[in-house]
This record gives structure tokens, C-alpha cells and sequence, in this order.
């Protein structure tokens, strides 16, 4: 679904863009004395890149790693370098064995620092062991009752186990930015409303746990007040150490029994506590030409930002009335135009953004922000109903 960060405007441009990572078997190259390789030691290069023109730091990467059999035996500790030669914390979770044990598939968690456009190279070091997290940049994690308390020295979080809630309490610092949790909606073509925290019987796992990276999964049935189940779902919420955003993926499945089930909109409301008059800003034009910055737009008053095809997106305000209208290619751009999918919303010393993944290619698509609340409709009301085949997923 999304990214959302409790972050100023520039905080999040350092630190929203996706970065790839790729790996391939490379020798070190001007390894420092305190990085010299054991006789058994086997390294990769890991190559990642900035694609946004942000300087980032302890910017959280996942890569999935192929191995020939009797690379990594199992067991057989791991570490990754920096390109100064210093180890750095690592989380790893083996997916797949050969038929000898050895890993196969390997997920690893690292975390690096980006110049704008760069490209960094660390290394991982097969037979080595990698330095621990240190307080203040690891995640924590907590049972309280029905609820899971998870700290990662920038953000505490409180997530219900007993409802798919994700977002329960979210405090910045001393600070509770957003109580009262994530709400997931579908309303159908009738108007009747199902939501994601009315299954009683949904299932809840952490799914991943470690010192950089912690998901938290739900799965159940939108229902209705009276328990009436329309479209399934799976939720994930991912928690990075040491940074100021989290990542929330919602995955709608259509088990219904007829062919087609058509809906009017499917919805994520996310509440917000923020002191003071707010202000909020949207991210506008994503990029307007090579080397030019991306262009954003500042409002007074309760926004909205609607994407309803390719190359064509709006701002409006509560009452619908246009603030922003993009129609067509500009002259002499390279790219059609595309919003690049976030709204800010600050109060007096506080802020939080919500951002899309890869919103203007996953159109309908729009978000929007009200007093106490931010909405993105992962499949907007059009006046017209959406139509949902029998066995279709989506992830959002």
C-alpha cells in the first residue's frame, strides 16, 4: 500500500525512493588490514543504487541471494562490510537449502548510506560474523495482553493482535502521533460497508523479527457489523530500525461465490494527532525534465490527490474544486506526467506522510487528507462500480 512517515517534507525525500539492490560474486578490492579475509572466507559484492537524488542515511535494503550448493554450509555465519571495510548489522533468514543443507536462497537485511544518485558497494563475507545492532538502532519487541509494543529507536509502536488494527498507537519520541489504528474498508455497489477489523477470527504472526526489519501479518475477512464476509485480506506491516517511516501492504482476494463481485471503493483511513494548525503539501510533479527537481504543492486547506489514469492527475479540495489539473505531456518531458504520489500533513513541530508505492503506475489510484485523518483509496469511488473477478488478488 504504503509508506508512512512521521517525518517533516525533507525528511522524507532523503528517505522515500526505493532502492534496488544486485549481487554478484566480485573480489574485495582495497580491503583495509582489519577486513582481511580468512582463508576460508568467500565474498560478494553488494551493489545498490540512489535513484532519487537524496542523500540517505541507514537507508534499509533487502536482498534475496542465490547460492551454488556448498557455498554457505549450514550454520556457516555471515557478515556484510561497508565500502570502508567495517562491518555492519545484519539480519538474515535462509529460504531455501540443496539437498546437502547448504543455503540455497538467502534474504539479507543491511542498512547504507547514499549520495544522491550514487551507487554503494558493500560486500557480504561468507564465514565471518557480523557486528550487533547497537541500542537506539535495533528493533525491540514486546507482548503486552492483545497487544505487540515495537520500538525501533525512532518509533514506538502498538499493534493489536486481536483485530487487524496495524498502527494502533504510534508515538514519535514522547510524542503519540496516530491512535486508534489502521482502518481497512471495502464498500460495495449497494453502499453496505465491510472493514478488515470486524473479523474477530483473523489470524495475526510476526512473520519476520529481527534486530533491522520486523513484519507483522494479518489475514482474515472485511466483514460487515452483522459478521457478513465480502472480499478477503492479508495485511503486512513492516518496521525498519533506526527509521522514521514503515511500510503497509494490503492484499484484497476475491473468494466470493459469484463470477464477478463489483464494489464502489476500497479504502485504508489512517487517524492522525497532530498540535496545533495544520498545513499540508503534495508531491506534484514527479520528475518535469532531466535534471530537474521535483515540483510539489502547498494547501492551507484539506487536499486530495487523484490519479485516475496514466499520465493524468488532479489536486482538489473538500469540495471537489480543482486546485491542480495536469492534462497532458509537458513540452519536452521525458516521461509522461505523474504525481509523485504523497501528501504532508505538519502541525506545530510535528509531521507525518502518506506515499504510495509506485503511484502513478498503479492507477485509480488517490490520497487524501482531512482533519484527524489521512484516506488512500486503493480503489477510488468513481461513480462507477469496479469490477472484481471471481479469484483476483491485488496487492496494494
Amino acid at each position: 500500500m504504503a509508506k508512512s512517515g512521521y517525518m517533516n517534507r525533507r525528511q522524507f525525500i532523503q528517505t522515500g525512493a526505493t532502492v534496488g539492490a544486485v549481487a554478484g560474486i566480485a573480489p574485495a578490492q582495497g580491503s583495509p588490514q582489519k577486513a582481511r579475509r580468512a582463508p576460508a572466507e568467500k565474498r560478494i559484492a553488494l551493489l545498490a543504487g540512489e535513484p532519487g537524488g537524496a542523500a540517505r542515511s541507514s537507508f534499509p535494503l533487502t536482498v534475496g541471494l542465490p547460492f551454488a550448493p556448498g557455498v554457505i554450509p549450514k550454520e556457516r555465519t555471515i557478515a556484510v562490510l561497508d565500502s570502508n571495510g567495517q562491518s555492519v548489522p545484519v539480519q538474515t533468514r535462509v529460504l531455501e537449502t540443496h539437498r546437502d543443507g547448504s543455503v540455497r536462497w538467502l534474504l539479507v537485511d543491511y542498512q547504507a548510506d547514499f549520495a544522491p544518485f550514487g551507487t554503494t558497494r558493500d560486500e557480504l563475507v561468507v564465514g565471518a560474523r557480523s557486528v550487533e545492532a547497537p541500542a537506539g538502532r535495533r528493533i525491540e519487541v514486546e507482548a503486552r495482553g492483545s497487544a505487540v509494543v515495537v520500538r525501533n529507536g525512532v518509533l514506538k509502536v502498538e499493534l493489536d493482535r486481536s483485530r487487524c488494527r496495524p498502527l494502533a498507537r504510534v508515538w514519535r519520541g514522547d510524542e503519540l502521533v496516530s491512535e486508534g489504528g489502521v482502518e481497512f474498508s471495502v464498500r460495495a455497489e449497494n453502499g453496505d460497508r465491510y472493514d478488515a477489523a470486524n473479523d474477530a477470527s483473523g489470524a495475526f504472526e510476526l512473520e519476520e523479527s529481527g534486530p533491522l526489519r520486523l513484519v507483522a501479518r494479518w489475514s482474515g475477512s472485511h466483514r460487515d457489523g452483522s459478521g457478513r464476509r465480502h472480499f478477503d485480506f492479508v495485511v503486512r506491516l513492516t518496521v525498519y530500525a533506526g527509521n522514521a517511516f514503515v511500510r503497509l501492504d494490503h492484499t484484497f482476494i476475491n473468494r466470493l461465490d459469484a463470477e464477478v463481485s463489483s464494489v464502489k471503493e476500497i479504502v485504508a483511513r489512517v487517524p492522525l494527532r497532530l498540535p496545533g494548525e495544520a498545513s499540508f503539501t503534495v508531491g506534484e510533479r514527479y520528475r518535469p525534465g532531466p535534471g530537474q527537481p521535483p515540483v510539489w504543492f502547498d494547501a492551507r486547506v484539506p487536499v486530495r490527490l487523484e490519479m485516475p489514469k496514466l499520465g493524468y492527475f488532479r489536486i482538489v479540495d473538500a469540495s471537489g474544486k480543482v486546485l491542480r489539473d495536469e492534462k497532458t505531456p509537458r513540452p519536452n518531458s521525458f516521461m509522461p506526467n505523474a504525481s509523485m504520489g504523497w501528501i504532508d500533513a505538519r502541525g506545530a513541530g510535528q509531521g507525518v506522510l502518506l506515499t504510495g508505492k509506485n503511484f502513478w503506475q498503479n492507477y485509480p489510484k488517490a490520497i487524501g487528507v482531512e482533519p484527524g485523518a489521512f484516506h488512500c483509496c486503493l480503489i477510488p469511488d468513481r461513480r462507477e462500480p469496479f469490477p472484481v473477478p471471481r479469484g483476483m488478488a491485488k496487492t496494494h
